[in-house]
């Protein structure tokens, strides 16, 4: 199911903060292709992993092509 690699980019970063133990947390956003900042606004979907998840569950999926 690559077909998503086309049509979508992956980025990621980190928010610094005092609230949390590590003073970051870590982020991935999958955006449509084309979509520049400044573009018209787009849904906001926001996948909260758990049970010991993490980021790299969302760049895995990605890679993957999910």
């Amino acid at each position: 199911m690559k077909d998503n690699q086309s049509t979508l980019r992956l980025v990621q970063g980190a928010l610094t903060t005092a609230l949390v133990p590590d003073g970051k947390v870590d982020y991935a956003v999958i955006v449509p292709v084309g979509h520049d900042a400044g573009s018209d606004p787009l849904p906001l979907l926001l996948q909260l992993h758990g049970a010991g998840g993490s980021i790299q569950q969302l760049i895995g999926e990605h890679d993957a092509g999910i």
